[in-house]
């Protein structure tokens, strides 16, 4: 899974892994442009399942992750092998277990 999709870091994480054969559950806010990278991890050959959401709004949040595993058959138990949480800016500067949701 990884969040922030669209641009930057998560895109290129993005295409890199459908690259490599992964199959991919993408988040991002703006729905156009997820659809766009969905498409482009597609043509490398990748299995794609993607949600747009602000990752600020933490119920639309847990709706979201919520949806993108039913659609992937990934149960509670497990079956996710990584987690790219690249979404967004944290301003807490302290250790990330010890953070506020506010901080992001």
């Amino acid at each position: 899974m990884i969040s922030g999709a669209t641009s930057g870091f998560g895109a290129a994480t993005a295409e890199l892994l459908a690259q490599k054969g992964w199959n991919l559950l993408l988040t991002g806010r703006r729905s156009e442009r997820l659809a766009v990278q969905a498409e482009a991890c597609e043509a490398h050959g990748a299995t794609v399942w993607f949600e747009s959401w602000d990752m600020r709004d933490k119920e639309a949040t847990e709706r979201g992750v919520a949806a993108l595993m039913a659609q992937a058959g990934i149960g509670a138990e497990g079956g996710l092998d990584a987690l790219v949480n690249n979404a967004g800016l944290a301003v807490g500067k302290g250790p990330f277990d010890q953070g506020l949701d506010d901080d992001w």
